[in-house]
């Protein structure tokens, strides 16, 4: 009996083994594949065809054993413009050093120029710097406090306090699992872990802005990869890489949206996904983490251990129930906003009837009148616009839902308040029908930029808000140089444009 069980578990073994094996063999020359197809989709197949710009190509390239040619370094260091925004200061300080340039002025000067100075997004990229060695006068302790303390209390972060995303979360996760071990940091990353497997949707879907995308998902292997998950292997994440799939064309390019055309930078994010699930699958340091590495033998980060999956089921509830709250609060839409304000409508004119009742007053007629009152209300109520935070943010859903029809350049500057360049030049693609408005939501939520608008009406974009500095004060912008006498809203773009969002100041 025992020799049949021991025969028995043998083939077990075998049988699992030959299961899992093609994920870590044969599955990373079907990613190099992937990867071949896509850089040659972005046009980036050469080492020379990198350049400002193409931060995040250029890294997947290095990454992959690709690499980027000779000229790269001094080439993206002469490009960088002296006001650039805090956040892409640091994309490109990070590139540099990843390109063997770590050493230059353009890096190390970085840190000191930047941290802090752009919200969180700031610090997560700081400390990428940080742990690739490029550090500044901020003590590294206090660079990861200011990332701790902004999490929430749904264990996820966001570009605005108390607004949980799945995309910043994922990135800051990414950052913190390079930053080493400490049970502050393990205990931020575990519960981060969980809030991002809460928040996956049907299919392995993930979201930004209310809208399921691939940038989300790409993000979040990132992440998972960077803790050394493989998110094809662990059960909360087993179909996000198939969900991010769903988004990849014949081309080899990713769209933004299900059902779209190409999209650069859903098409670079995924790049760096690919690359990422490569360097897990070959033993390799992850995907942001590249100082001192040879890749011979570097593994990943091990501060995921505390995040394996448990059988005990107090845990399993547990974590369910922390999903089910999750996903309610994901859910939270304008329909519900209404119906609580109708609810605070009917439960006030409870609250009279009660008051009138005790009151000796118990005519139904003056009962009758209150209900009336309180159905009208609600009825005005329900044929208001009303939306929540995320709903009046998010970018149209149907941005990429037809082919290309040409590409503009676009950039946000701020200068004129003191914030710099916040997007430098870049082109983006554009679809029939696309106005300067849809570009500035699809610009800004790719460069985690926020914007305050009011339909067609642009109030403020990363914070700095009309009004700021002067009566006059406030955001506007031109194409090929003029400001149209129409709304940003109702300006159509032509292939060509060129865009620019300009903070002008005004007593």
């Amino acid at each position: 009996m025992q020799k049949l069980r021991f025969f028995a578990s043998a083939l077990l073994i075998i049988f699992a083994f030959a299961a899992i094996s093609p994920i870590f063999a044969a599955d990373t020359d079907t990613l190099y594949s992937m990867i071949d197809e896509t850089l040659s989709a972005l046009g980036k197949s050469d080492p020379a065809d990198c350049g400002y710009g193409d931060e995040w190509i250029a890294v997947a390239r290095i990454r992959a054993g690709y690499g980027v040619d000779d000229g790269y370094v001094e080439r993206v260091a002469d490009a960088i413009p002296d006001n650039i925004g805090a956040v892409e200061r640091q994309r490109c300080a990070l590139t540099l050093a990843a390109a063997g340039g770590g050493g230059i002025d353009a890096v190390t000067m970085t840190p000191d120029l930047t941290i802090g100075r752009q919200g969180i997004m700031s610090y997560i990229y700081g400390l990428h710097l940080y742990n690739n060695g490029v550090c500044g006068s901020m003590p590294r302790g206090e660079l990861i406090g200011a990332i701790l303390e902004r999490q929430a209390a749904d264990g996820g972060w966001g570009v605005r306090a108390g607004a949980s995303d799945a995309d910043v979360t994922a990135m800051a996760v990414t950052a913190l699992a390079g930053a080493g071990g400490g049970d502050e940091i393990e205990d931020a990353v575990s519960a981060a872990v969980s809030f991002l497997a809460s928040r996956q949707g049907d299919g392995g879907a993930y979201s930004s802005y209310g809208v399921e995308n691939a940038e989300s998902a790409a993000q979040v292997i990132i992440a998972l990869c960077s803790l050394g998950i493989d998110p094809d292997l662990d059960e909360r994440f087993s179909s996000v890489t198939a969900f991010l799939d769903g988004f990849r064309l014949e081309s080899g390019a990713y769209c933004h949206v299900a059902g779209g055309g190409e999209n650069r930078m859903a098409t670079a994010q995924a790049l760096t996904a690919l690359v990422s699930l490569l360097r897990l699958r070959e033993g390799k340091s992850p995907f942001y983490l590249f100082a001192g590495d040879t890749d011979d033998d570097a593994s990943a980060s091990t501060i995921a251990e505390t995040d394996a999956p448990t059988s005990d089921s107090t845990a399993v509830e547990s974590a369910a129930a922390e999903s089910a709250q999750a996903d309610s609060q994901s859910s939270f839409g304008s329909v519900h906003l209404k119906l609580l304000i109708a609810g605070a409508i009917f439960l006030s004119g409870g609250v009279c009837i009660a008051i009138a009742f005790f009151s000796g007053e118990r005519r139904p007629k003056r009962y009758a009148v209150v209900i009336a009152v309180c159905v009208i209300l609600s009825a005005i109520v329900f044929l208001l616009r009303i939306e929540t935070p995320a709903e009046h943010f998010a970018p149209e859903t149907g941005a990429d839902s037809a082919e290309s029809a040409g590409v503009v350049v676009f950039s946000i500057d701020a200068t004129d308040a003191g914030g710099g360049v916040l997007l430098a030049p870049r082109d983006i693609a554009f679809h029939d029908g696309d106005t300067v408005l849809d570009l500035l939501d699809e610009a800004a939520r790719a460069a985690s930029l926020t914007v305050d608008r009011s339909s067609g009406y642009v109030r403020g974009i990363a914070g700095i808000a009309e009004f700021d500095h002067g009566a006059m004060s406030g955001w506007t912008y031109r194409v090929n140089g003029v400001v149209p006498p129409i709304g940003a809203a109702d300006y159509h773009v032509a292939d060509g444009d060129v865009i620019e969002w300009v903070y002008v100041r005004g007593e």
